[in-house]
């Protein structure tokens, strides 16, 4: 079962593929994709 954080995680990393599939600008993929790093380093840093 996923945890929330793996949720948002999921989440985050589509909305993420969706924007760069759909040609957003890459300031706003760049901005998804330092929020999807963020919440990584948070699940990796909770798994110790």
């Amino acid at each position: 079962m996923l945890s929330c954080l793996e949720k948002r995680i999921e989440e985050v990393r589509a909305h993420m593929y969706e924007a760069y599939a759909q040609n957003v600008n890459y300031e706003n993929v760049l901005e998804i994709s330092q929020e999807l790093d963020r919440l990584l380093n948070k699940l990796t840093t909770q798994g110790n």
